[in-house]
């Protein structure tokens, strides 16, 4: 897994905190955030400190079971060298991570996007939690399961009633970065142009490494919201169905505001 090339800045303390569970694991961390803060890039560069058949990396889907079941599979095999471990047939994620248990004893297993897995197929929760209560405590095995569907996580992951409540030894929300780290990925504008830039996009870096070649204000509103074909025309509308089953009215509140509505 390459690291990017993109600057890395202000997650000191997230990175501790797995450095940590990885020297008392066995373990189970959550990692949540809004869509474009930063959770994947926060794993790689972890990740990139540890050797080739350490750690296991698989970004879900939004799929049935099987296929993430499938593709689990064939990740754990490319990443641990278990040959012919992809055309074995595997119905539940513990019947998977149980038999992987007896092959390695250090080893971190990433499910990125969790919460795609769980909206597609809740049971996944269930088969997941039996592998923690019943085999992970006699194993030297730290998972970390990292969702974007912040609703989800909370009614389905971490909330009171669901399966893993409480289960999980490290849980992190991971914030916006703030102004003073935004000037770090824009070594190139003035200081008006990086707070006008924290105004537009806050602190979620994704949207920061979009601008890094645009050398004014005014080329990156022109960019990214007026042109013929503008990055960002959908992304609103695209977070919001992601998180609402109905997003209409959310839609339509946000539109009001942006014509200019103040009052309710």
């Amino acid at each position: 897994m390459g690291v990017t090339t993109q600057p890395f800045v202000n997650r000191e303390a997230e990175l501790k905190l797995l450095n940590d569970a990885w020297r008392s694991r066995p373990g189970f961390v959550v990692i949540y955030g809004r869509r474009r803060v930063g959770k994947t890039r926060l794993i790689i560069e972890w990740l990139s400190g540890f050797s080739k058949g350490n750690y296991v990396y698989y970004h879900a889907l939004p799929a049935k079971h099987e296929v993430n079941l499938l593709g689990l599979t064939e990740s754990i095999e490319r990443s641990l060298g278990i040959k012919g471990l992809g055309k074995a047939s595997f119905k539940t994620l513990d019947s998977l991570l149980t038999l992987i248990s007896q092959y390695v004893k250090d080893l971190v297993m990433v499910i990125d996007e969790f919460t795609y897995w769980v909206r597609a197929e809740p049971r996944v929760v269930g088969e997941l939690q039996r592998f923690i209560d019943h085999v992970l405590p006699n194993t030297r095995i730290l998972i970390v399961v990292l969702g974007s569907l912040v609703g989800v996580m909370f009614r389905d992951v971490l909330g009171g009633g669901a399966p893993l409540y409480g289960r999980a030894s490290r849980r992190v929300r991971l914030e916006e970065l703030k102004l003073s780290h935004i000037k770090l990925l824009h070594p190139n504008l003035s200081s008006t142009d990086v707070f006008l830039t924290y105004v537009l996009f806050g602190g979620i870096p994704y949207y920061h490494t979009l601008i890094k070649d645009i050398k004014s204000v005014e080329d990156m509103v022109w960019e990214l919201f007026l042109s013929e074909t503008p990055r960002l025309r959908d992304e609103v509308a695209f977070i919001l169905r992601e998180e609402f089953r109905d997003p209409s009215t959310y839609y339509s509140v946000l539109k009001a505001i942006a014509a200019g509505a103040t009052t309710l």
